[in-house]
């Protein structure tokens, strides 16, 4: 005789015995509960490399790449660009007027003896009358030796004319890179906008990077060397 208090199976509430090879909706043969087509069971890690189909890795939105990953196709971009020196005015190494004077009075000498020592050789060799034609040759050899001897120097021997080697200072370019002759040139034509009033021979005393008229023209600074 059955017992009327023994519990009964909530799968099977009449006491029936079911079918060989039948199984309740949601009931699995070890007795776990079956769950809707790609679920995985509380706690359990799924396979590597599964997933449901157009579903980002856990925790990602749809379309973001994870923390540190590139796009694909894409280089990682350097701070300051490639090729970019970060200029020795940057650190505040600009150098100090007196000695961007003083070094401007010793190529001033200098460039002074050289074009004395020029004409005096011509005019020695070959007397000649003052006249249209021989204020034309000087201002010709002026000028030549004038962006000769200043291009050279700031081309050649790392931005310092003879000068500025003695007071430890050199022209470098606003961007780090060495002096040319077409930064040079501009450089120098820039001179002659400085006397204008002699403000800008004066504009490095209050100039933020203590630049002259010539320097913000040519985009360059003066830095100690």
């Amino acid at each position: 005789m059955s017992n009327p208090y023994q519990p009964q199976d909530p799968n099977n509430p009449y006491g029936s015995q079911p079918e060989p090879g039948y199984q309740p909706y949601g009931s699995s043969s070890s007795g776990q509960p079956t769950l809707p087509y790609g679920q995985q069971p509380y706690g359990s890690q799924p396979e590597p490399g599964y997933g449901q189909y157009g579903q980002q890795s856990y925790g990602q939105p749809y379309g973001q790449q994870s923390y540190g990953q590139q796009p694909y196709g894409q280089q990682p971009i350097a701070f300051g660009g490639q090729g970019y020196s970060v200029p020795q005015a940057t650190t505040g190494q600009f150098a100090p007027y007196l000695s961007r004077a003083v070094g401007f009075f010793i190529d001033a000498f200098i460039l002074g003896a050289m074009i004395g020592g020029v004409l005096a050789v011509i005019f020695s060799s070959s007397p000649a009358q003052a006249g249209d034609g021989m204020v034309s040759l000087i201002a010709l050899i002026y000028l030549g030796i004038l962006f000769g001897y200043f291009s050279y120097f700031w081309t050649q021997h790392h931005g310092q004319t003879l000068g500025q080697k003695i007071m430890d200072v050199r022209v470098v370019r606003v961007d780090g890179q060495p002096m040319n002759v077409g930064t040079s040139i501009v450089r120098l034509v820039g001179y002659y906008f400085n006397g204008f009033l002699f403000l800008g021979w004066l504009w490095p005393l209050w100039d933020e990077q203590c630049q002259g008229w010539h320097d913000k023209i040519a985009g360059t600074v003066v830095v100690r060397a």
